[in-house]
């Protein structure tokens, strides 16, 4: 039997099972300052249109926000906002 984890915020629930990577270029995405983004094995990279690429994973800043990140990240809205008034700099890594 597979394990599942659900992170579970509120009302929200998401599924942190993820299969492969899933990518959105800028065209596919609303969110202000984002150009691409890119989901992982329980983790986001997240390029910004001001420059870098950040990897944001289960330990910093933790599967909640990571969780949330996600779930913005598909819905197309809110995740630039959401990183910087809930993230800032608590991201695992700077890639560029």
């Amino acid at each position: 039997m597979a394990l599942r984890f659900v992170a579970r915020m509120g009302p929200l629930e998401v599924d942190m099972n993820f299969i492969g990577n899933h990518t959105r270029s800028s065209a596919d995405t609303v969110s202000a300052g984002i150009e691409s983004f890119e989901i992982g094995d329980r983790s986001i990279k997240v390029r910004f249109t001001q420059g870098g690429t950040y990897l944001y994973g289960q330990t910093k800043p933790g599967r909640l926000h990571v969780a949330q990140m996600i779930a913005l990240a598909r819905a197309g809205a809110g995740l630039a906002t959401y990183i910087s008034q809930q993230v800032r700099g608590n991201y695992a890594r700077k890639i560029d």
